[in-house]
């Protein structure tokens, strides 16, 4: 007996002569249990595909919701070191007097930029950083005088702390002691020679 595709031979030898009888293999069917089974797999599975495009879609339109607001573009110009525009909006950072653009500093006999100095200075702590400045008051040319920060760190207070300005304690007593520890350790300007800002705008007449 041979089978080949589903037809059964069967092969007879009776008086020297080969007889072969062929018959039809019936197909096994599939249990109706199983088509069922395989229907509920196929649901199942686009169910779980169109499920993950939905949540796809969902996260891209919460992010591009949310985006705006956390990468709107912020425009800052250092001016000098305690004055800064932000938005085209000129801000005098409160409570600290940097040096003025070009006034010199001197350290055995020879001098030092200490304006540029400090302006270099605010510029490299606020390269790529979001300002947040909230107003506490106007200066007498009408600027709008307040205190910015980064993140919780104080800009003004990191440039006395740092040297690069000294406290304005005529309008405010926020950064003596900062002040007081740059002196000591003689940070910045205060490893050199320098007329405190505001006698050397009266020097130049400003």
């Amino acid at each position: 007996m041979l089978r080949v595709l589903g037809l059964t031979m069967k092969f007879s030898n009776t008086d020297k002569k080969t007889t072969i009888k062929c018959y039809l293999s019936p197909f096994k069917k599939k249990s109706t249990w199983r088509i069922f089974q395989e229907k509920v797999g196929l649901l199942i599975l686009g169910g779980v595909a169109i499920a993950a495009l939905f949540a796809i879609m969902f996260s891209k339109n919460e992010t591009s919701s949310t985006e705006p607001t956390n990468t709107q573009r912020q425009m800052v110009e250092v001016i000098d070191g305690d004055t800064i525009d932000v938005d085209g909006m000129r801000i005098r950072l409160h409570g600290i007097d940097a040096p003025e653009r070009g006034q010199p500093c001197t350290k055995n006999g020879a001098q030092f930029n200490c304006g540029s100095a400090a302006k270099d200075h605010l510029t490299y702590l606020l390269i790529g950083e979001r300002v947040n400045c909230t107003a506490a008051s106007k200066d007498r040319w009408g600027r709008q005088v307040s205190i910015c920060k980064i993140g919780k760190l104080d800009i003004g207070r990191q440039m006395v702390r740092q040297g690069w300005a000294i406290a304005y304690a005529e309008y405010s007593s926020d950064y003596v002691e900062d002040e007081q520890f740059a002196r000591t350790n003689e940070f910045g300007m205060w490893s050199k020679d320098f007329a405190p800002p505001k006698d050397w705008r009266k020097q130049k007449g400003n």
